[in-house]
């Protein structure tokens, strides 16, 4: 008759296959998402998160059936990009003012984190650029008394 020799460690090998099947299983429950439910007019939504990259389901034709024109999608890039900031204020200075954008400190020339670039700095207004386009941000709120 063989004698079988157990092994010491077939117990904490079947427990290190067990933690590493529920953290896996885990995982993959953690990535789940509910579907959104289908709109009322029959079609299934899809929210897409493009992050940094271009958004695949975005037309390349306008509504009159022509390729768009590169100035509308940078006019769609820089309306992305402003949105993506928080202007926390100016410290305003004669000779060099500068700009805190996302609790970041630009100058007249910077380009932000977000790919802005920090054309003029004043102190009621700053304007940031995209490729050609610029946009000026008012800083003051203007209101009306009655």
């Amino acid at each position: 008759m063989e004698k079988r020799v157990k092994n010491p460690f077939a117990g904490q090998c079947r427990g290190i296959m067990i933690a590493l099947l529920c953290c896996f299983c885990g995982n993959v429950l953690l990535y789940a998402q509910e579907l959104p439910e289908p709109e009322e007019n029959g079609e299934d939504r899809f929210i897409y998160d493009a992050g940094e990259r271009p958004d695949p389901f975005v037309p390349l034709l306008n509504q009159s059936g022509k390729i768009k024109d590169a100035e509308s999608s940078e006019m769609e890039e820089l309306a992305k990009r402003l949105q993506m900031i928080t202007v926390n204020g100016v410290l305003w200075d004669k000779e060099m003012p500068l700009l805190m954008i996302n609790n970041k400190i630009y100058k007249k020339g910077d380009v932000t984190e977000s790919g802005l670039l920090v054309s003029d700095i004043s102190a009621d207004s700053i304007v940031l650029g995209y490729g050609k386009l610029t946009r000026e941000i008012s800083l003051v709120e203007k209101r009306k008394f009655e």
